[in-house]
């Protein structure tokens, strides 16, 4: 401090064009600064403390200045505009995990499945806070850089800039861990083993040195060549989506929603929430879909050509169709391959349970729901949830015996979500002509 330093920067800048970052680290370290063991006031005070999270640790600046050298903000602004970028934002159990895989059919695509996992673990970012998944009262405040949504912003531009080596190894973890990923095999003998499987290894980034180099490599390699990246994640509000459009520019959000009622009680079934004692606080997870809603609401005007909002009780009631559309509007090819995989994991009768997939007709997996909650606790969340509901144009069902009628559609009225399109006559489903009447409407929600 006040050693000419300004002075001799600006010197540097004389001969040629210069990017120039001047003291980026009072973001991390305020008007004090790190020494090898703690972090001291630069009054020359006996005030010193131990460094705080990963950004004050000595990887987490190397980090830092990696990122910076390399420009990682500025790392779209030339990129290739053949290369697809999509975000998938979504909540637990709303059926994100089919339809990103449904999104990987026409054409080799790099899919990361919840990277986020190694920053939150089984929490989610809100505007300020972390929260838990299992909606209880249980928030706290963002720790560290990566949870900041600077940091959040920085992991998606590496991502989906193929930067693997820049990642914390929390994240670089899920790749190992998921074995929806993109490299998942290759990446399992990568980590050291008894690495923690949530997310205290990712602060521990002293693990990242023990992670074999060639992982990297293959890693990049597989993400450079391929023409789609794709991110899934229930982990990021879309509170941050303003931030996340302007800096990727050719990238495309698409918003995934369900009826809460579904979502709520998949949770159940997986004995994620309890819904038998007591009170449950439904309206935290319908608040937080509320105010997602009103931010895609303000950024329509804007990015209106790169934001999807869809409805995964469309998706199911009329997966052909809203598949064919959702394609279109990420300008990817619908093709046979396409329609093969709806075929085979939408609308068959074999049902076949994966880890994070249910494949079959997945019409009647999504709403088996209907056939099982309880009817006190369909009151309970109506009322919790009525606002969006409406929003959703979701029905409320009368008594048990219009629940129990799958007949009756949850959606209050289906031409909600219809658009007029003519559906492709060149591709057929085998075996499920019947599926594929000639229509001329597309079930869908925007």
């Amino acid at each position: 401090m006040r050693s000419g330093s300004s002075m001799t920067s600006e010197l540097l800048q004389q001969s040629e064009f210069t990017f120039f970052m001047f003291e980026p680290f009072w973001g991390v370290y305020g008007s004090a600064h790190r020494r090898p063991n703690v972090v001291c006031a630069q009054d020359l005070s006996n005030t010193c403390k131990n460094p705080e999270g990963f950004d004050q640790s000595e990887q987490g600046n190397l980090m830092l200045l990696e990122g910076l050298f390399n420009c990682p903000f500025q790392a779209f602004a030339n990129r290739n505009s053949a290369v697809k970028f999509i975000l998938l934002m979504s909540y637990m159990r709303s059926g994100s995990s089919m339809t990103s895989e449904l999104l990987q059919q026409s054409e080799y695509t790099f899919f990361m499945f919840e990277p986020f996992w190694g920053v939150y673990g089984s929490a989610h970012r809100r505007p300020n806070v972390v929260c838990a998944q299992d909606l209880s009262n249980s928030c706290k405040n963002p720790s560290g850089f990566y949870q900041s949504e600077q940091g959040n912003l920085m992991l998606l531009e590496d991502l989906f800039n193929c930067r693997f080596k820049h990642l914390p190894i929390g994240v670089l973890e899920s790749f190992a861990v998921f074995y929806p990923n993109t490299g998942y095999n290759a990446s399992r003998s990568c980590f050291p083993t008894g690495v923690q499987k949530y997310p205290g290894s990712f602060y521990r980034a002293i693990l990242k040195s023990k992670v074999k180099p060639v992982c990297f490599d293959i890693l990049e390699d597989m993400c450079q060549r391929a023409k789609v990246r794709l991110i899934k994640t229930i982990r990021l509000p879309m509170s941050f989506a303003r931030n996340i459009l302007e800096r990727i520019p050719n990238l495309n959000l698409v918003h995934l929603l369900r009826d809460p009622r579904g979502m709520i009680h998949s949770r159940a079934v997986i004995n994620y929430v309890k819904l038998k004692h007591g009170s449950y606080p439904f309206e935290r997870l319908c608040g937080w879909i509320d105010d997602d809603l009103e931010e895609i609401k303000q950024l329509i005007p804007r990015f209106s050509e790169r934001i999807i909002l869809i409805l995964y009780d469309c998706l199911v009631l009329n997966p052909f169709q809203i598949s064919e559309l959702l394609y279109e509007y990420l300008n990817l090819e619908f093709n046979q391959n396409v329609v093969d995989w709806i075929t085979s994991h939408m609308v068959s009768h074999l049902i076949v349970e994966e880890e994070f997939v249910k494949a079959g007709n997945s019409l009647n997996i999504s709403r088996s729901w209907r056939s099982t909650i309880g009817f006190d606790t369909l009151r309970m969340i109506d009322r919790a949830c009525e606002t969006v509901h409406k929003k959703l144009g979701l029905r409320r069902f009368e008594n048990v015996q219009d629940l129990r009628n799958i007949t009756n559609s949850n959606l209050i009225d289906i031409k909600r979500c219809l658009i007029e399109k003519k559906i492709s006559k060149r591709l057929r489903p085998p075996q499920a002509a019947e599926t594929l009447k000639q229509v001329s409407k597309y079930t869908y929600y925007r």
